[in-house]
């Protein structure tokens, strides 16, 4: 059985902004939605992630918002594109730990090697938006 993958192209924002004002900023940008929860993308993404991971320190950027929260219930990730659960993630050993007992929001964390790690969402980080 052969399985196609369809791509999209992702918007990589390098502007730091608190977790909500990045959903804004994207559909500003006519972009449909942030990072969607594909399994087959977040691993071509993550192929990806040595290019990625290489511009971020260059322009040290310490994170970047993907796109999933559990803020409507502690350890139930959801993509806040359409609230439909994790199908695949890239979580950091021991995370995501609500370590502070406020981290909501998922992110790229350049103290994981730009895996996903649980932040608070007040914090400010680039942010990653789908793009047609």
């Amino acid at each position: 059985m052969m399985h196609q993958m369809q791509f999209v192209c992702l918007l990589f924002t390098f502007v730091r902004a608190i977790y909500g004002q990045h959903k804004e900023h994207c559909l500003n940008k006519n972009d449909e939605s942030l990072i969607t929860s594909m399994k087959q993308m977040m691993q071509a993404l993550t192929e990806k992630m040595q290019i990625l991971e290489n511009k971020l320190k260059r322009l040290r950027l310490k994170s970047m918002w993907i796109g999933a929260n559990d803020r409507s219930r502690e350890g139930r990730w959801l993509w806040e594109s359409d609230r439909s659960s994790l199908a695949f993630s890239d979580w950091y050993p021991r995370q995501p730990d609500d370590g502070s007992r406020s981290e909501d929001c998922a992110h790229l964390y350049s103290g994981f090697s730009y895996r996903w790690n649980d932040d608070q969402c007040w914090n400010r980080a680039g942010y990653i938006c789908e793009r047609d």
